[in-house]
């Protein structure tokens, strides 16, 4: 997979200036981004790890350790889908599959993986705040939960996969981009706006369910601001510039946009829970070092 201007790049600029299309050839630029956002998520699974082995800390605990760990999981597979689907480089091998790129990768994987995991986080912490002595969902519940969210998504992807190409999407050769069919556009932002609508909604029930210094609803409601803002802009260009990847400074930009939203709602969510971690286990130690002393 090269990044410099070869013959092949070449001849596809040329294509697609012969189809009215101008396009920014795949370079550096893109690289160095890919680049910085794959050492970003490797650095993710510092705090993924320390997240998961002490899940059962309390500060940890109620801030469902295992789902913000299966986010992880699937906000990596976002970003593959997110680079490929932005032609940011040159796809090989099975990222020829529009459908696999776009639908799976990007989409049920990705970002409405991401959406199903956190409303089922905000559904724990409205029953949480629902019940008066502030009892747990159980872990079987908070599996029903998450699968029925993951269930749906894949069943859209399922259906998705069994239609023809034709008309969803599919795989121009020569210039190497995906090309949306009629109507199936639409559909993909409807569903990625239901499945965020659905997320919305968890969020609001728990904070209406609220007490006043709740942190872990206020840290939802953050989260949910960011990933709206990032679904804002995604649309509105989507729409205004249908050919946007095609340009350098647009898809990085949009790229960029979608994955700071992903970091932003993980640590809005986590962070404040991972940090106070950290203390209470600093001054634990600093207790039994005093107290040996």
């Amino acid at each position: 997979m090269s990044f410099e201007f070869t013959d092949r790049e070449k001849l596809r600029v040329a294509l697609a200036s012969v189809l009215g299309v101008k396009l920014d050839a795949i370079g550096h630029t893109d690289l160095a981004i890919i680049a910085l956002l794959a050492a970003l998520h490797l650095l993710q699974l510092i705090p993924t790890a320390y997240v998961l082995l002490n899940r059962r800390h309390p500060r940890i605990r109620s801030h469902s350790p295992v789902l913000l760990t299966l986010m992880h999981a699937s906000g990596m597979l976002y970003f593959v889908g997110d680079v490929a689907t932005h032609e940011m480089m040159h796809p090989v091998g099975l990222l020829k599959n529009c459908i696999f790129v776009i639908v799976w990768l990007r989409a049920v994987l990705g970002l409405m993986a991401t959406y199903s995991l956190l409303t089922t986080h905000a559904t724990v912490v409205y029953f949480r705040n629902r019940s008066k002595d502030g009892a747990e969902l159980g872990a079987w519940a908070v599996a029903a939960f998450a699968l029925l969210g993951m269930s749906v998504n894949f069943a859209i992807g399922v259906t998705v996969s069994l239609l023809s190409t034709d008309r969803t999407v599919s795989f121009v050769t020569g210039i190497e981009v995906c090309q949306f069919h009629s109507g199936f556009k639409d559909a993909v932002v409807v569903l990625a706006w239901v499945c965020f609508l659905g997320l919305l909604l968890a969020c609001a029930a728990a904070n209406m369910l609220a007490e006043r210094g709740d942190g872990e609803a206020r840290e939802l409601a953050r989260a949910c601001t960011v990933l709206a803002a990032a679904m804002v802009l995604h649309t509105v260009v989507f729409y205004r510039m249908p050919r946007y990847p095609a340009n350098l400074a647009w898809r990085a930009a949009v790229v960029c946009c979608d994955q700071a939203a992903w970091f932003a709602a993980w640590w809005l969510v986590m962070g404040p829970a991972l940090a106070r971690c950290m203390r209470d286990k600093r001054a634990e130690r600093r207790g039994l070092l005093g107290g040996g002393k």
